[in-house]
């Protein structure tokens, strides 16, 4: 049975089901897709999750320059109203944080412009979860997980604080859809890293208050908050050292040539690069963490050898990820962290070929304005002879881009 009859409709679920739920997801060979296992079979009797997926597909055709009979703005406002009607209606939960969790993608993937909405839509799930009991199922693990994510990157790329807390690396692990051992199709094999992200993303906001005590010139309070971030930083720094992503037999890699198995046919090649691929990707989180946390908390000059060292390793993580062409469901933060601190040429010349093809392929909005913004920070910084910040930039452009 169709979950929608109009023509023009089964396009864009066609679309969705086909081609752009498997950009969101981490896939390997025939991998169970949350979308279409637990997302989809919602939106069947849920008008305003029905409306949301359809916004999103109907933008991201919208932008490959396909047009439907409807807009996506048309799709987007009705979910909109429709969240309210269910939420004010007290309808069930689950269905409500689908309905968010694919408004949160609409406004982070598509819709070109400021991401305002994000920290609404976080904050209005947060208060669903908060003010009704959830079931145990797999669909609410998943809808939690997704939520988790974008939070914890949409601090990370604006600067707020997450309104959740970190969960375990048991808690963030979808396992029902994992397609081999220790990949999960949301987060790849960086489930047990998210937690350390987590806390970077907190030790943001305890810099940003000692800068702000510092210039106020409170000198006590700033010294006891130093006190505080310091260690933080640095077990955090540990904890980094420390992490490796894990091969499919659950033994830790120990550098970036991870996979030496000689594949016997060209179906477990594929299946090998894939791997390989998300294994890159993981470490490119792992690298690029690194140089958020040293140029955002520990404010260390970007020509340093140890910004210098890790965005190149970052560059180089995301680079082997489009070259194995496996998933790039999560590669713009990464990409984008490392790129920033790039003023080499070599360097720059990796970064423009990780961001052509991620464009390409994933052909979201916030990808390609995060590469209008480092663009712009490579320009300027050359012509003033100086560090220019992405945070700068945006905020003088007037955007604020989520890099999930």
């Amino acid at each position: 049975m169709e979950i929608v009859e109009a023509k023009n409709r089964r396009a864009l679920m066609s679309h969705f089901t086909d081609a752009l739920s498997f950009l969101l997801v981490f896939t390997v060979e025939e991998t169970v897709n949350p979308f279409q296992q637990l997302i989809l079979p919602m939106s069947a009797h849920s008008p305003p999750l029905l409306n949301a997926i359809l916004a999103l597909s109907c933008a991201h055709l919208e932008h490959k320059g396909i047009y439907n009979e409807e807009k996506s703005l048309d799709f987007h406002t009705r979910a909109l109203q429709e969240l309210g009607e269910t939420i004010k209606n007290n309808e069930a939960s689950d269905e409500i944080l689908a309905a968010i969790v694919m408004l949160i993608y609409y406004e982070v993937l598509v819709h070109r412009g400021s991401s305002n909405s994000v920290s609404g839509h976080l904050k209005g799930a947060l208060g669903v979860i908060q003010a009704r009991p959830q079931k145990p199922s797999p669909a609410n693990k998943f809808l939690q997980l997704a939520l988790n994510f974008f939070d914890t990157i949409t601090a990370l790329s604006l600067g707020t604080p997450p309104h959740t807390h970190a969960l375990t690396p048991g808690a963030l692990s979808s396992s029902q859809y994992q397609p081999v051992p220790s990949v999960d199709t949301l987060l790849g094999m960086t489930t047990d890293l998210w937690p350390i992200i987590h806390e970077i993303s907190i030790l943001h906001n305890m810099r940003k208050e000692l800068t702000a005590v510092e210039n106020a010139g409170f000198h006590a309070a700033a010294l006891a908050l130093r006190s505080e971030l310091s260690p933080k930083a640095d077990a955090v720094e540990v904890a980094l050292k420390n992490w490796r992503p894990l091969k499919r037999n659950g033994r830790t890699t120990a550098s970036l040539d991870f996979c030496t198995v000689r594949a016997d046919s060209e179906h477990e090649r594929r299946i090998d690069n894939r791997i390989q691929s998300i294994i890159c990707n993981a470490e490119a989180y792992r690298q690029a963490a690194f140089v958020y946390l040293h140029r955002n908390i520990k404010c260390i000059a970007r020509r340093s050898s140890t910004v210098q060292y890790h965005a190149k390793a970052t560059l180089a993580a995301c680079l082997r990820v489009v070259m194995y062409e496996g998933p790039l469901a999560a590669i713009c933060w990464p990409l984008f962290i490392g790129a920033c601190e790039a003023f080499k040429e070599v360097d720059r010349v990796v970064a423009r070929t990780a961001f052509r093809v991620a464009i390409s392929r994933q052909g979201f909005q916030n990808i390609e304005q995060a590469w209008e913004v480092v663009q712009e920070v490579w320009r300027r910084g050359d012509v003033e002879l100086r560090e220019v910040c992405w945070e700068e930039v945006c905020q003088e452009r007037g955007v604020k881009i989520v890099f999930g």
